[in-house]
Protein backbone atom coordinates (compact mmCIF):
# COMPACT_ATOMS: atom_id res chain seq x y z
CA UNK A 1 0.00 0.00 0.00
CA UNK A 2 2.76 2.40 0.86
CA UNK A 3 4.28 2.02 -2.59
CA UNK A 4 0.95 2.83 -4.22
CA UNK A 5 0.41 5.79 -1.91
CA UNK A 6 3.86 7.18 -2.75
CA UNK A 7 3.24 6.71 -6.47
CA UNK A 8 -0.12 8.49 -6.30
CA UNK A 9 1.32 11.35 -4.23
CA UNK A 10 4.29 11.71 -6.59
CA UNK A 11 2.00 11.65 -9.62
CA UNK A 12 -0.23 14.34 -8.09
CA UNK A 13 2.80 16.50 -7.33
CA UNK A 14 4.13 16.16 -10.89
CA UNK A 15 0.69 16.94 -12.33
CA UNK A 16 0.34 20.01 -10.13
CA UNK A 17 3.81 21.28 -11.09
CA UNK A 18 3.17 20.61 -14.78
CA UNK A 19 -0.12 22.47 -14.55
CA UNK A 20 1.61 25.45 -12.92
CA UNK A 21 4.34 25.52 -15.57
CA UNK A 22 1.78 25.34 -18.37
CA UNK A 23 -0.24 28.12 -16.79
CA UNK A 24 2.79 30.31 -16.38
CA UNK A 25 4.22 29.53 -19.81
CA UNK A 26 1.22 29.46 -22.07
CA UNK A 27 -1.58 31.42 -20.47
CA UNK A 28 0.01 34.42 -18.86
CA UNK A 29 1.37 37.31 -20.93
CA UNK A 30 5.14 37.58 -20.76
CA UNK A 31 7.82 40.28 -21.14
CA UNK A 32 5.32 43.14 -21.02
CA UNK A 33 6.84 46.53 -20.39
CA UNK A 34 5.41 50.01 -20.63
CA UNK A 35 6.54 51.44 -23.96
CA UNK A 36 5.95 55.15 -24.29
CA UNK A 37 9.53 56.41 -24.50
CA UNK A 38 10.71 58.60 -27.35
CA UNK A 39 14.36 59.22 -28.22
CA UNK A 40 14.75 62.17 -30.59
CA UNK A 41 18.51 62.56 -30.19
CA UNK A 42 19.13 61.56 -33.81
CA UNK A 43 17.20 64.63 -34.99
CA UNK A 44 19.66 67.06 -33.38
CA UNK A 45 21.58 67.53 -36.63
CA UNK A 46 18.64 67.12 -38.99
CA UNK A 47 16.97 70.24 -40.32
CA UNK A 48 13.16 70.03 -40.56
CA UNK A 49 11.64 72.15 -43.30
CA UNK A 50 8.08 73.30 -43.79
CA UNK A 51 6.51 71.69 -46.82
CA UNK A 52 6.51 74.03 -49.83
CA UNK A 53 3.05 75.33 -50.73
CA UNK A 54 1.07 73.90 -53.64
CA UNK A 55 3.59 71.15 -54.29
CA UNK A 56 1.04 68.39 -54.06
CA UNK A 57 2.21 64.79 -53.90
CA UNK A 58 1.39 62.70 -56.95
CA UNK A 59 0.75 58.98 -56.63
CA UNK A 60 1.75 57.42 -59.94
CA UNK A 61 -0.51 55.09 -61.86
CA UNK A 62 2.34 52.60 -62.05
CA UNK A 63 2.62 52.49 -58.27
CA UNK A 64 -1.12 52.01 -57.93
CA UNK A 65 -1.51 49.43 -60.67
CA UNK A 66 1.18 47.27 -59.11
CA UNK A 67 -0.20 47.70 -55.63
CA UNK A 68 -1.78 44.28 -55.34
CA UNK A 69 1.62 42.77 -56.07
CA UNK A 70 3.17 44.92 -53.36
CA UNK A 71 2.96 42.64 -50.36
CA UNK A 72 4.94 42.41 -47.14
CA UNK A 73 5.14 39.94 -44.28
CA UNK A 74 3.21 42.00 -41.79
CA UNK A 75 0.19 41.37 -39.61
CA UNK A 76 -2.59 40.04 -41.79
CA UNK A 77 -5.10 42.72 -40.91
CA UNK A 78 -4.74 46.41 -41.71
CA UNK A 79 -6.95 49.44 -41.46
CA UNK A 80 -6.75 53.17 -41.88
CA UNK A 81 -8.36 55.75 -39.61
CA UNK A 82 -8.14 59.51 -39.97
CA UNK A 83 -8.03 61.74 -36.93
CA UNK A 84 -6.96 65.21 -36.02
CA UNK A 85 -3.38 64.62 -34.87
CA UNK A 86 -1.16 66.12 -32.21
CA UNK A 87 2.50 66.97 -32.55
CA UNK A 88 3.85 63.94 -30.72
CA UNK A 89 2.12 60.70 -29.90
CA UNK A 90 3.68 58.44 -27.34
CA UNK A 91 5.52 55.56 -28.72
CA UNK A 92 3.62 50.93 -32.22
CA UNK A 93 1.76 48.42 -33.79
CA UNK A 94 2.35 50.62 -36.43
CA UNK A 95 1.07 54.13 -36.21
CA UNK A 96 1.89 56.90 -38.60
CA UNK A 97 1.48 60.32 -37.03
CA UNK A 98 1.35 63.68 -38.74
CA UNK A 99 1.20 66.74 -36.56
CA UNK A 100 -1.47 69.32 -37.21
CA UNK A 101 -1.67 72.98 -36.84
CA UNK A 102 -5.04 73.42 -38.47
CA UNK A 103 -5.86 70.49 -40.71
CA UNK A 104 -7.82 71.09 -43.88
CA UNK A 105 -9.74 68.31 -45.55
CA UNK A 106 -11.03 68.17 -49.09
CA UNK A 107 -12.69 65.26 -50.83
CA UNK A 108 -13.16 65.08 -54.55
CA UNK A 109 -13.78 62.48 -57.23
CA UNK A 110 -10.59 61.26 -58.83
CA UNK A 111 -10.17 60.68 -62.52
CA UNK A 112 -10.87 57.19 -63.73
CA UNK A 113 -7.70 56.20 -65.56
CA UNK A 114 -8.92 52.72 -66.46
CA UNK A 115 -7.83 51.40 -63.06
CA UNK A 116 -11.21 52.04 -61.43
CA UNK A 117 -10.01 54.91 -59.26
CA UNK A 118 -12.94 55.86 -57.06
CA UNK A 119 -11.97 58.84 -54.93
CA UNK A 120 -9.21 60.95 -53.50
CA UNK A 121 -9.01 62.59 -50.08
CA UNK A 122 -6.32 65.07 -49.05
CA UNK A 123 -5.16 66.21 -45.62
CA UNK A 124 -2.64 68.98 -45.30
CA UNK A 125 -0.90 71.16 -42.74
CA UNK A 126 2.55 72.73 -42.43
CA UNK A 127 4.18 69.38 -41.56
CA UNK A 128 2.24 66.82 -43.57
CA UNK A 129 0.51 66.38 -46.89
CA UNK A 130 -1.44 63.13 -47.34
CA UNK A 131 -3.47 62.00 -50.32
CA UNK A 132 -5.63 58.88 -50.02
CA UNK A 133 -6.79 57.09 -53.16
CA UNK A 134 -8.80 53.90 -53.60
CA UNK A 135 -8.30 51.60 -56.58
CA UNK A 136 -9.91 48.41 -57.79
CA UNK A 137 -7.56 45.94 -59.51
CA UNK A 138 -7.18 42.16 -59.73
CA UNK A 139 -10.50 41.71 -57.94
CA UNK A 140 -9.06 43.59 -54.97
CA UNK A 141 -9.73 46.90 -53.24
CA UNK A 142 -6.42 48.76 -52.94
CA UNK A 143 -5.90 51.79 -50.72
CA UNK A 144 -2.89 54.02 -51.36
CA UNK A 145 -1.70 56.87 -49.17
CA UNK A 146 0.82 59.29 -50.68
CA UNK A 147 2.55 60.94 -47.72
CA UNK A 148 4.92 63.91 -47.64
CA UNK A 149 6.39 65.05 -44.32
CA UNK A 150 8.57 67.95 -43.28
CA UNK A 151 10.45 65.64 -40.89
CA UNK A 152 10.65 61.90 -40.24
CA UNK A 153 9.86 62.77 -36.63
CA UNK A 154 6.20 62.88 -37.69
CA UNK A 155 6.38 59.24 -38.77
CA UNK A 156 5.69 57.89 -35.30
CA UNK A 157 4.72 54.49 -33.93
CA UNK A 158 2.67 53.16 -31.01
CA UNK A 159 2.31 49.77 -29.33
CA UNK A 160 -1.01 48.13 -28.57
CA UNK A 161 -2.06 49.35 -25.11
CA UNK A 162 1.28 51.20 -24.94
CA UNK A 163 2.93 47.93 -23.90
CA UNK A 164 5.83 46.06 -25.44
CA UNK A 165 5.37 42.30 -25.07
CA UNK A 166 3.71 39.12 -26.19
CA UNK A 167 -0.02 38.56 -26.19
CA UNK A 168 -0.68 42.30 -26.40
CA UNK A 169 -2.98 43.03 -29.31
CA UNK A 170 -5.31 45.76 -30.49
CA UNK A 171 -6.93 46.76 -33.75
CA UNK A 172 -4.94 49.30 -35.73
CA UNK A 173 -7.95 51.63 -35.70
CA UNK A 174 -8.11 51.50 -31.89
CA UNK A 175 -4.41 52.30 -31.53
CA UNK A 176 -4.80 55.15 -34.01
CA UNK A 177 -7.75 56.59 -32.13
CA UNK A 178 -5.94 56.35 -28.79
CA UNK A 179 -3.11 58.47 -30.23
CA UNK A 180 -5.14 60.87 -32.38
CA UNK A 181 -3.42 59.69 -35.55
CA UNK A 182 -4.03 61.45 -38.83
CA UNK A 183 -3.26 58.22 -40.70
CA UNK A 184 -2.33 54.75 -39.47
CA UNK A 185 -1.36 51.36 -40.86
CA UNK A 186 -0.47 48.13 -39.08
CA UNK A 187 3.08 47.23 -38.15
CA UNK A 188 5.23 44.12 -38.32
CA UNK A 189 3.40 42.07 -35.67
CA UNK A 190 6.64 41.77 -33.67
CA UNK A 191 4.91 39.92 -30.79
CA UNK A 192 4.31 36.84 -32.95
CA UNK A 193 8.01 36.00 -33.06
CA UNK A 194 10.91 35.73 -30.65
CA UNK A 195 13.54 37.35 -32.86
CA UNK A 196 13.93 40.32 -35.16
CA UNK A 197 14.98 43.90 -34.51
CA UNK A 198 12.42 46.16 -32.83
CA UNK A 199 13.22 49.90 -32.74
CA UNK A 200 10.35 52.28 -32.12
CA UNK A 201 10.65 56.06 -31.90
CA UNK A 202 14.43 55.79 -31.47
CA UNK A 203 14.23 53.25 -28.61
CA UNK A 204 15.62 49.70 -28.83
CA UNK A 205 13.20 47.05 -27.58
CA UNK A 206 14.77 43.94 -29.12
CA UNK A 207 17.95 43.03 -30.97
CA UNK A 208 17.93 40.79 -34.02
CA UNK A 209 19.26 37.57 -32.56
CA UNK A 210 19.84 34.95 -35.24
CA UNK A 211 16.84 35.99 -37.30
CA UNK A 212 17.73 35.86 -40.99
CA UNK A 213 15.12 38.46 -41.94
CA UNK A 214 15.10 41.77 -43.76
CA UNK A 215 14.74 44.85 -41.59
CA UNK A 216 13.29 48.13 -42.85
CA UNK A 217 15.04 51.10 -41.23
CA UNK A 218 13.61 54.62 -41.26
CA UNK A 219 16.38 57.16 -40.67
CA UNK A 220 16.05 60.57 -39.06
CA UNK A 221 16.76 62.32 -42.36
CA UNK A 222 13.78 60.52 -43.89
CA UNK A 223 15.48 57.92 -46.07
CA UNK A 224 14.86 54.17 -45.90
CA UNK A 225 17.48 51.47 -45.58
CA UNK A 226 17.23 47.67 -45.63
CA UNK A 227 19.52 45.48 -43.55
CA UNK A 228 19.64 41.91 -42.24
CA UNK A 229 18.67 41.29 -38.62
CA UNK A 230 21.34 38.66 -37.99
CA UNK A 231 24.06 40.95 -39.30
CA UNK A 232 22.98 44.11 -37.48
CA UNK A 233 23.12 45.47 -33.96
CA UNK A 234 20.05 47.43 -32.89
CA UNK A 235 21.87 49.99 -30.76
CA UNK A 236 24.39 50.60 -33.54
CA UNK A 237 21.48 51.31 -35.87
CA UNK A 238 20.06 53.88 -33.45
CA UNK A 239 23.53 55.43 -33.12
CA UNK A 240 23.58 55.68 -36.92
CA UNK A 241 20.30 57.60 -36.90
CA UNK A 242 17.62 54.92 -37.21
CA UNK A 243 14.31 56.24 -35.90
CA UNK A 244 12.14 53.18 -36.64
CA UNK A 245 13.04 49.60 -37.57
CA UNK A 246 10.63 46.84 -38.60
CA UNK A 247 11.25 43.17 -39.32
CA UNK A 248 9.14 43.26 -42.47
CA UNK A 249 10.57 41.12 -45.20
CA UNK A 250 11.13 40.28 -47.77
CA UNK A 251 12.28 43.58 -49.21
CA UNK A 252 10.17 44.21 -52.32
CA UNK A 253 12.02 47.04 -54.06
CA UNK A 254 15.65 48.03 -53.63
CA UNK A 255 17.35 50.84 -55.55
CA UNK A 256 14.31 51.12 -57.79
CA UNK A 257 14.36 47.45 -58.80
CA UNK A 258 11.91 44.70 -57.87
CA UNK A 259 13.78 42.48 -55.42
CA UNK A 260 11.42 39.47 -55.23
CA UNK A 261 9.73 37.00 -57.53
CA UNK A 262 6.36 35.32 -57.09
CA UNK A 263 8.14 32.09 -56.14
CA UNK A 264 10.26 33.87 -53.50
CA UNK A 265 7.35 35.61 -51.79
CA UNK A 266 6.15 34.47 -48.39
CA UNK A 267 3.45 31.82 -48.39
CA UNK A 268 0.86 33.99 -46.65
CA UNK A 269 1.04 36.59 -49.40
CA UNK A 270 0.27 34.02 -52.08
CA UNK A 271 -3.10 33.40 -50.46
CA UNK A 272 -6.18 35.59 -50.17
CA UNK A 273 -5.02 37.76 -47.27
CA UNK A 274 -4.96 41.50 -46.74
CA UNK A 275 -1.41 42.79 -47.15
CA UNK A 276 0.32 46.04 -46.22
CA UNK A 277 3.42 47.69 -47.67
CA UNK A 278 5.34 50.91 -47.11
CA UNK A 279 7.77 52.44 -49.57
CA UNK A 280 9.91 55.53 -50.09
CA UNK A 281 9.67 57.56 -53.28
CA UNK A 282 12.36 59.90 -51.98
CA UNK A 283 13.36 60.91 -48.44
CA UNK A 284 10.29 62.23 -46.56
CA UNK A 285 8.03 61.19 -49.43
CA UNK A 286 6.37 57.83 -48.79
CA UNK A 287 3.65 55.56 -50.11
CA UNK A 288 1.56 53.27 -47.91
CA UNK A 289 -0.43 50.50 -49.63
CA UNK A 290 -3.13 48.26 -48.19
CA UNK A 291 -4.41 45.49 -50.47
CA UNK A 292 -7.70 44.33 -48.95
Amino acid sequence: MKHWQCAVAYGALVAAFTGYVMLDTFLLPSMQTTAVSVNTSMFADVQADTLPPEEAAETTTETASNASETKSETQAEASEKSHRGRKHSRSEQNQTQAAPAEMTETTEAAENSGNAVTSGTTYENENARITLTQYREYGTDIYVADVQLSSAQYLETAFADDLYGKNVTAATSDIAEAHDAVLAINGDFYGAREQGIVIRNGVVYRDGGDADTDVLCVYADGHFGITNAAQSDAQSLVDAGVWQAFSFGPALVEDGNIAVSTSAEVAQSMQSNPRTAIGMIEPLHYVFVVSD
